[in-house]
């Protein structure tokens, strides 16, 4: 077979077969004649004749549009190979245009309805993100995905089969695009899920900064006042470790101005709060110590009186003893740790003891010198009564004679003047 060449150039005069090169394809072809003539014959009405030769002058290619006999449009295309003189003619008939028509107007409503399902899985799959996978919507939605990919499927097929087995390319290139953006939105979904989990997670942990700091301000006041080997103290600072600790562990870097700020107030108030807690217990402290230091001294004042008036007691005790009788040298034991403890008293007295108190010491010491005094007068005269004479009562008594003698001449004195 002779080599030749075959150019076809199909216009339809229609926009909606843009994109249908590989439509004209499939376009019924009538069995070409061979000739150096333009055929008229089957145009009732010519349109357009248009002629064409190749820019190395080696094809002649003749195009007549119009109407045939019976009516229908039609158009005609001449190809003229001037190495093999052969000419090929192609008639397209508006029957294949109206089918070709017809499939293309299947493949746009087919894309559509697929484009529609794409969409469909884009928001159903987003819905998804974040979903408990048992709970019965995300059973439901995934269900829901697979009929919308199973329906994906179908029409795809659906258009390939009416294209030759294969997508139109802008179809090929939108089919690609509409499973891009699921994946986009499938990413957009999680992002917004994480974006509202960190404001979740920032709020918690703002709450519990706040929780922490107010613990720690509390937990400074409880330790004002207490003695650091103490147990109550002990655990208080190891509970304040515990929470400084736990506050500097939490993430602060994404809290706005406004929590930064409250927190730093919180803060504040509390060291306010503590100055304060010190500052009374300051007051508290010199005070008690102040109380402590009264009671102390009316604590020393009552020990003396009663020391003083337990001396007047022993020496009493001891009138009418023998020195060497074990009872003399008990109560003279005894005596001697008073009076050592009422020098001991004694030297701390003063400047402390009021004047009432001075006044009570004072008289205690002269009510005890009487009775002394009394106490020895009775006895003197009970003696001298049973036959002592001075200097055995003296002896006796520890008392000076002179002083002895002076009482017994007071009390005869008495008796013969009664």
């Amino acid at each position: 077979m002779a080599d030749y060449k075959v150019s076809v150039d199909v216009d339809v005069n229609s926009s909606e077969l843009d994109k249908l090169e590989a439509r004209v394809s499939r376009i019924k072809l009538e069995t070409p004649e061979v000739g150096v003539k333009v055929n008229t014959e089957d145009f009732k009405k010519i349109n357009k004749i248009i002629k064409e030769v190749d820019n190395k002058g080696v094809t002649v290619k003749a195009t007549v549009e119009g109407v045939n006999k019976l009516g229908k449009l039609q158009t005609q295309i001449y190809s003229l190979n001037k190495k093999g003189e052969t000419e090929i003619k192609t008639r397209v008939v508006t029957e294949d245009i109206d089918k070709a028509k017809t499939d293309i107007q299947q493949i746009s409503e087919a894309y559509k309805k697929m484009t529609s399902e794409i969409n469909k899985i884009a928001s159903m799959k987003a819905e998804l993100v974040g979903l408990d996978k048992s709970s019965k919507r995300a059973k439901d939605l995934t269900n829901d995905i697979a009929e919308s990919t199973d329906k994906v499927k179908a029409l795809k097929s659906e258009i390939k089969s009416l294209n030759d087995g294969s997508m139109p390319t802008d179809m090929a290139r939108g089919y690609k695009e509409a499973w891009a953006n699921v994946s986009k939105g499938i990413r957009d979904a999680k992002t917004s899920m994480s974006d509202k989990s960190d404001v979740s997670n920032i709020k918690a942990n703002y709450k519990e900064v706040l929780d922490i700091t107010r613990e720690i301000g509390k937990k400074k006041i409880a330790l004002v006042g207490l003695k650091e080997s103490s147990e109550d103290a002990k655990y208080l600072t190891q509970r304040l470790k515990e929470l400084e600790k736990a506050k500097n562990a939490i993430n602060t870097s994404k809290f706005t101005d406004a929590q930064n700020k409250a927190i730093k107030k919180l803060e504040s108030k509390n060291s306010d709060n503590l100055a304060q807690a010190q500052a009374k217990f300051s007051d508290k402290a010199i005070a008690q110590d102040q109380k402590n230091q009264l009671n102390e001294v009316e604590g020393k004042y009552k020990e003396l009186l009663n020391i003083t008036r337990e001396i007047g007691k022993t020496k009493i005790q001891l009138l009418g003893f023998d020195e060497a009788s074990n009872e003399a040298q008990l109560l003279n034991q005894r005596l001697t740790e008073l009076k050592d403890r009422r020098a001991e008293l004694s030297s701390t007295r003063y400047n402390l003891f009021n004047e009432s108190q001075e006044k009570s010491i004072s008289s205690a010491e002269k009510d005890n010198a009487y009775a002394l005094e009394k106490a020895e007068s009775k006895i003197i005269i009970n003696m001298y009564r049973k036959g002592y004479n001075c200097m055995q009562i003296t002896d006796i008594t520890g008392v000076e004679e002179e002083k002895v003698r002076e009482i017994i001449r007071t009390k005869e004195w008495e008796t013969q003047n009664s």
